[in-house]
Formats: C-alpha cells, structure tokens, sequence
C-alpha cells in the first residue's frame, strides 16, 4: 500500500510538472514576442516623425532625432532585462524537465526491487531517468541563439542610440555589438552554472545518482 500510495503522488506531481513546463514555454515566448516589438517602438517613432515633418528623407544613423535616440538607448536596457528573464525562464523550465526526469528514475529504482522476472522498465524509456539531463546551459539550443541575438541588436540599438546622443563616431556600434553580444552571453552562461550548482546543492542524492551506463540522453 506504502508503494501504491507513493507511485500515485509521483504520478500526480509528474503531470503538475509537465503543465508547469508547458507554461512556462509559452512564457518565454511571450517575452521574445515582447523584445521583438520594443525593437519595433523607434522605428514607428522615427515614421511618425517623418510624416509630421512631412518629409521623405530618412535620416541617416549618425542624425537621428534625440527622442528616437533616447529610446533606442531604452530598448537596448529593457532588452537586457528581458533576456534576463528569458534566461530565468529557461533555466526554470530545464529545473522542471529535470524534476520529470526524477519521476522516472523513481519508476525506475521501484522496478529494480521487483523480482518477478518481467523486463526492466528502462529497456522501454527513451527520455532520461536522471536529472543530469538536460543541461542548465544549453548550447546549440534556441535559448542560446536567442541569447546571442539579443545581443547583437541590443548592441546595434544601445550603439545608435549613444552615437547621436552624444555625437560620437560611428565606430563605436562597431566596438559595442560584439561586445553586447558577449556580455549576454557570458550572463546566460553564469546564470546557468548559478543554477547548477543550485540544484545539486538541494537535489543531490547519492544513492539516487548512481552512474547508469544505459541511461538515455536527449
């Protein structure tokens, strides 16, 4: 009954989990939807001020107007905290994935006490049975590519943006976006490693991380 009544909570909180993953996928595609129209706001700016003006001449990247300027400075400083919290996001997404993982291995070490000769139930699973997978910091993931993205244009936006506040050469976008790009990156990657260490400090269980040679990975 011990194990009945145990098997019917793992199973409860690995469905609450799995919806809770979903969420906050969607989350986090709701903040890169969120990004992409900040990006979007000096643009329109910059045509409602030329049709006030009632001009057609586009003005070029070293003489746009202050209010366009300043906003570009905005953008590239909001998109820093959203990344932040789409990294945020992502990382608690691969905590939850983790978490699922763990139902498993529990599903997996209860087999393992069963001597009724049926098959072992991880000959059967194709998804990972430990939280060793999937990696807080994943590189070649669409968070990664995001992450550089972001910070590509953060520094393209935060480079226009200073360059006609403060009349500074042109040059400067040059050194500032792979300098941006970069620094988000070096934020998802300690972000990341932050919440490695997290976990294991909270999650780690010796007898539960044992080394599994057959153990299937993403």
């Amino acid at each position: 009954m011990a194990n009945k009544d145990a098997s019917d909570f793992m199973l409860e909180e690995y469905d609450q989990i799995a919806k809770a993953y979903f969420g906050l996928r969607d989350q986090m595609s709701l903040w890169f939807r969120v990004y992409l129209s900040l990006v979007a706001v000096p643009l329109t700016v910059t045509g409602a001020l030329l049709q006030i003006g009632d001009t057609d001449q586009l003005p070029s990247l070293t003489s746009l107007p202050e209010i366009v300027a300043g906003l570009l400075v905005l953008v590239g400083v909001l998109g820093i905290l959203v990344l932040l919290a789409i990294v945020s996001t992502r990382t608690e997404m691969v905590m939850y994935a983790r978490t699922i993982n763990r139902v498993r291995g529990y599903f997996v070490e209860l087999d393992k006490t069963a001597s009724d000769g049926h098959p072992a139930l991880h000959e059967y699973l194709v998804l990972p049975w430990t939280d060793n997978f999937p990696p807080f910091y994943e590189r070649g993931h669409s968070v990664f590519f995001m992450t550089l993205m972001v910070g590509v244009v953060n520094g393209l936006v935060l480079g226009v943006g200073i360059i006609n506040l403060f009349k500074w050469s042109l040059w400067l976008v040059a050194a500032i976006t792979p300098l941006s790009m970069l620094g988000h990156w070096s934020v998802y990657q300690v972000a990341a490693c932050l919440r490695e260490k997290s976990w294991k400090a909270k999650c780690e269980i010796p007898a539960y991380r044992h080394a599994h040679s057959a153990q299937p990975k993403e």
